[in-house]
């Protein structure tokens, strides 16, 4: 019987919301109105009133579970999607240091052969989207399950996180 193993990739919930932003500034639903001159602060307004999975507790979400965390301090889900990662997990790799998380990985699962990630929808105009504080920190308020999420998998590895899953994926 074929015995499943889940691994995962987190990235830092800032970059990641940038990067889903300037995404559909490229060829997203909004690529209109952001050119219009929609700023991130309004798109995220938007998405969090439509109660969007992409841009507010992203990776909360998914690793509880749920689709509704009991409103932004959903302190629940938060730990619900520690547990899960403790119980199902193989391997939590950091999107930040990918080079290094993947050759771990390739470790943790036996393969013999290293594992080249290509770089693939890089965005080449990463440099001239500019940020400032306050987007930043609106950006942090409404993914602040997300970043004590992510500051936890950081405090708990230096590059990636190996861990022996408690239960096997059935």
């Amino acid at each position: 019987r074929f015995r499943g193993r889940y691994v995962t990739f987190v990235r830092d919930p800032v970059d990641r919301v940038e990067s889903f932003f300037r995404h559909y500034a490229r060829e997203g639903d909004y690529r209109l109105a952001i050119a219009n001159g929609l700023t991130l602060v309004d798109f995220l307004q938007i998405e969090e009133r439509q109660v969007s999975l992409q841009v507010s507790n992203h990776m909360t979400q998914l690793l509880s579970g749920r689709d509704d965390l009991g409103g932004r301090r959903g302190r629940g889900a938060l730990d619900e999607a520690w547990s899960n990662l403790e119980t199902y997990f193989s391997f939590i790799g950091v999107s930040e240091n990918m080079e290094e998380s993947t050759s771990r990985l390739g470790e943790v699962l036996g393969w013999s052969t290293p594992i080249n990630v290509p770089r693939l929808n890089v965005d080449e105009h990463r440099d001239s989207f500019d940020i400032d504080e306050k987007t930043r920190a609106e950006i942090a308020r409404v993914n602040e399950l997300d970043i004590e999420l992510y500051q936890r998998v950081l405090h708990n590895a230096t590059l990636a996180r190996v861990i022996e899953p408690r239960r096997s994926v059935p």
